[in-house]
């Protein structure tokens, strides 16, 4: 029988491992280097994992991400494709499914970052994709549609007003 790995679109966390916030960090990391507390004291205090404060002090700061799934983009690289696809969007050309999916692609090669994406297929996967759509939900996917020119630049603010 043959599995398909897919990624859980709806994910609802089950467990209350790891609900601190940086600040909560931080506060325990300047009580230990200052000699407050001690590592197991500042864990109780402060409801953080001993080991999590271990780590921290040795790294000189909280790890980004504490889960098993990495980052493909950083914020600013979303945003910066996000306000291309935007653009893309003002300019009248629309984007269906499978060419975002292959733009991200695109995307993730030109700037040389790993990514988990099919190289096969050249495109990022389906579920990575809703994902995106999720975060960002100004964006909308369309069936692109022959628009000619003309019709376009008389598509204007003042040709508008002047209609109505």
């Amino acid at each position: 029988m043959f599995y398909r790995y897919s990624m859980v679109r709806n994910y609802i966390r089950k467990s209350h491992r790891a609900q601190y916030s940086e600040n909560d960090i931080a506060a325990a990391l300047s009580e230990i280097r200052s000699g407050n507390m001690s590592t197991k004291r500042a864990s109780v205090a402060f409801s953080i994992n001993r080991t999590t404060l271990i780590k921290c002090m040795k790294k000189s700061g909280c790890p980004e991400n504490l889960g098993t799934f990495k980052r493909v983009y950083t914020l600013d690289m979303e945003c910066e494709l996000v306000m291309h696809i935007v653009e893309l969007q003002q300019r009248f050309y629309g984007l269906s499914l499978s060419d975002l999916r292959s733009l991200v692609y695109e995307f993730a090669e030109r700037n040389l970052i790993k990514h988990p994406f099919s190289t096969t297929e050249r495109r990022a996967g389906r579920d990575w994709t809703m994902s995106f759509m999720k975060r960002y939900p100004e964006l909308s996917l369309r069936r692109p549609e022959a628009t000619s020119t003309s019709r376009l630049s008389r598509f204007n603010k003042v040709q508008v007003g002047r209609f109505f």
